[in-house]
């Protein structure tokens, strides 16, 4: 569920789009005439992405699920079957939307299948019904955790405490002979799992429960106190024993960090790393601490660190959507895909355009990693079919090579045009800011599965996404302590932040000192050694100026 807070003027609210001007309709939009874009095969992006609907009949109106796959058939539990909830408290998450039936999408035989999970114990049934759960398939279980929605044994919304394990070939068989599930499915409950908005991976035998927040009670726009929040600021991680008759939890650690883990809504893409080592990937996401924006760099996980990548910025894709990995083995570059959904820029005219309500948008866009481990992004020439995406899955293709069960290995291609997946569900939308404008009507759940093909074109069109000049800092080197910096647009600057190679804040200064117009003046701390910095200048909009700083402290 595309499920955002802001706060204005001191309110915190919660709701379905960032708006932080929500009294006005009218869009706030910037030109930022310093970027440049090219045509550009730096990525060596050979393929263009085709996109089409594949005509199955009977298919769920479905948004925020899970969903497990067997060969060529599909598990999709719970999610939403409305779009963006209205601003109404008592409206919004209602129970009549919530999604209480289980469903078999059979890709090959073209067929749906379908159960109600009404007749399961109540605090299974309550909690894959909610939307949001944290979920991942490992061999033939799904593992869900959390996930937010109305109790009727709580009597309130809550985000649910538990841990569900499911057998995924007999629950499959059993609906498609309109059979009994409840054998299939355990559940314990654990207070630190009580997640939503997150996501949860596994490599070599331990699982990642990544960021996400916990959230009580009911929603309201008014920032009335109706609930409560908190974000986990973790990469939660444990191992499972599912070998008895319920799963058990072992080996229990975080990983806390509130400057770069303070997000949920985002895309975890499975990554393979310069240095080959296999993790994950935190694309963007929400909440600045002190804007209510999406952040705009990446975070890599790793096995037990966070490596946060604060010298790049990633525009096009901002919020949950369709996402896949790809590995390019013979150029050693990691491929991620996104399809649609909701960002805070976007590309036309070769202009990026940046709009702080965070649009639905149709881009596609492609972020690269290479053997060096620096970061590119693209808009590829494909768009998607309407403003949609935001809060759908992608499936990918079981018959094509893969990399740990969850990457594509695009050099195993032996076509000129291949099937990597299929999207499905996720929010459509009539207009680009449809709770901005009061119009959430505009919205609805899709239920269209979409056949997702490369094929290969080494004309394919995609723009690259040249740097934005960095803020000017002199002296650079720095000795004395004391540096300026100017700013590259004529953004007012509310704080600066140093950071070290890690992405841990050393010094955080706001309202820094200005000398003259969009010039700055601050001075390292002579607590801080001598090292390589990077130095943020956050504006009142949100937008972030970075540069690197080499910081000599004699």
């Amino acid at each position: 569920m595309i499920f955002i807070t802001f706060k204005n003027n001191g309110i915190q609210y919660h709701c379905a789009k960032i708006n932080k001007m929500m009294k006005f309709k009218s869009i706030h939009i910037f030109f930022l005439g310093f970027f440049s874009f090219t045509t550009s095969l730096n990525a060596q992006w050979d393929y263009r992405v085709e996109i089409k609907p594949m005509g199955l009949d009977n298919l769920p109106s479905l948004h925020s699920y899970v969903f497990a796959q067997l060969e060529d058939q599909y598990l999709v539990i719970g999610g939403r079957k409305d779009g963006i909830h209205p601003r109404q408290p008592w409206a919004a998450f209602d129970e009549a939307n919530k999604n209480t039936m289980a469903y078999v999408i059979d890709v090959k035989n073209k067929q749906v299948y379908f159960a109600s999970l009404s007749s399961l114990q109540t605090d299974i049934y309550e909690q894959l019904s909610s939307t949001n759960m944290n979920f991942h398939q490992e061999g033939d279980t799904l593992y869900i955790i959390g996930g937010y929605g109305y109790s009727g044994t709580a009597q309130d919304h809550i985000t649910y405490p538990y841990l569900t394990t499911i057998n995924v070939k007999e629950t499959i068989d059993a609906i498609v002979h309109q059979q009994d599930v409840s054998g299939f499915i355990s559940q314990i409950k654990h207070d630190s799992l009580a997640v939503t908005g997150g996501h949860l991976a596994h490599h070599e035998g331990t699982f990642y429960l990544v960021g996400g927040h916990r959230f009580d009670g009911r929603y309201n726009p008014m920032g009335n106190n109706t609930y409560t929040q908190q974000y986990t600021h973790e990469v939660r991680t444990f191992t499972i024993d599912n070998s008895g008759t319920n799963p058990v939890i072992n080996n229990y650690a975080s990983i806390h960090n509130e400057d770069h883990l303070r997000r949920r809504d985002y895309n975890l893409v499975p990554q393979i790393f310069e240095d080959g080592e296999f993790g994950f990937l935190i694309s963007s996401g929400v909440f600045q601490k002190d804007v209510d924006l999406p952040f705009l760099y990446p975070v890599q996980v790793r096995k037990d660190k966070i490596v946060a990548v604060t010298d790049f910025n990633q525009y096009l894709s901002n919020y949950h959507s369709a996402s896949v990995g790809l590995y390019d083995k013979q150029n050693k570059r990691m491929h991620s895909l996104f399809f649609g959904g909701l960002s805070q820029y976007d590309l036309e005219n070769e202009k990026l355009i940046k709009d702080d309500q965070v649009p639905f948008v149709k881009t596609i866009s492609l972020l690269t990693q290479s053997e060096n481990g620096t970061y590119e992004e693209f808009k590829l020439g494909t768009s998607m079919p309407k403003l949609m995406g935001g809060g759908a899955e992608f499936f990918i293709n079981q018959e094509i090579d893969q990399i740990q069960h969850e990457i594509i290995d695009i050099n195993s291609f032996t076509e000129d045009s291949t099937t990597i997946g299929y999207i499905f569900g996720g929010i459509e939308s009539n207009s680009a800011n449809p709770f901005t404008d009061n119009t959430p009507q505009e919205t609805k759940a899709n239920s269209v599965m979409y056949e997702v093909r490369l094929i290969l074109d080494k004309q394919s069109s995609i723009n690259y996404i040249q740097k934005v000049p960095g803020i000017k800092v002199f002296p650079n080197p720095v000795k004395t302590g004391k540096i300026h910096i100017e700013t590259p647009f004529k953004e007012e600057i509310h704080r600066i932040l140093l950071l070290d190679q890690t992405g841990k804040v050393l010094q955080d200064v706001n309202q820094p000192t200005k000398t003259k117009d969009f010039t700055y003046v601050t001075e390292i701390s002579r607590d801080i050694p001598s090292q390589m910095l990077y130095l943020h200048m956050v504006s009142e909009t949100g937008q972030t100026f970075k540069n690197k700083v080499i910081w000599m402290n004699e």
